[in-house]
């Protein structure tokens, strides 16, 4: 019996718009090429996992990029966070749960600076807990932050359902026991949790 929804912050909760704003200021080609630059960075994962500050990911992202992109690039890192918008509809389904009982927590990968949009957006408030990757020291892609968030929270795999748009993700979640759902709309899920008599 599921007790228990956990999900995702970035498009999942909330689009993230970052590409968006990359892709209207230089187009689809530079926009790619510099955001890819930085995710893409084999540092990012330790940052992830905050076992190394922002001030040594953004080093490596200089190095990687050149003139009028490395310039474009570390305006992005330092503003990408930022650039999040709620999805329709979420906020709604947020508090409908709620209103049957059900225990709401949060599990993202996201650096130290996931804590502009925790203090950003009210629909937060509605959180029963949460699990960041920076603070867990735990990717959920690598399957360890799964049992870290049911310890801290003293949560069943089984009584838990996870939302994420990454099959990465929520493949992750199934083999750690949880029921999964990969998120594309707030429609789809919404129709999911009827399915199962979760709303």
């Amino acid at each position: 019996m599921i007790k228990n929804l956990i999900f995702d912050f970035s498009d999942t909760l909330c689009h993230f718009g970052g590409l968006d704003w990359l892709r209207e200021t230089v187009g689809e080609e530079r926009a790619m090429r510099i955001h890819r630059a930085m995710f893409l960075l084999p540092e990012w994962p330790i940052y992830d996992r905050g076992e190394i500050d922002g001030k040594s990911v953004k080093e490596k992202l200089c190095a990687a990029l050149e003139g009028e992109d490395r310039e474009l690039g570390l305006t992005y890192f330092d503003t990408w966070y930022r650039k999040h918008t709620v999805i329709e509809g979420i906020p709604e389904l947020l508090a409908e749960l709620k209103e049957k009982g059900y225990g709401i927590y949060l599990l993202s990968d996201y650096p130290e600076c996931f804590e502009y949009n925790w203090e950003s957006f009210k629909l937060f408030d509605m959180f029963d807990g949460r699990g960041v990757s920076y603070e867990l020291h735990a990717r959920k892609r690598e399957r360890t932050a799964f049992p870290l968030l049911m310890e801290r929270y003293n949560l069943r795999a089984e009584e838990c359902f996870f939302v994420d748009d990454l099959y990465l993700n929520t493949d992750a979640a199934t083999e750690c026991g949880l029921t999964a759902h990969l998120f594309t709309t707030t429609e789809n899920l919404r129709a999911d949790l009827v399915k199962l008599g979760i709303l």
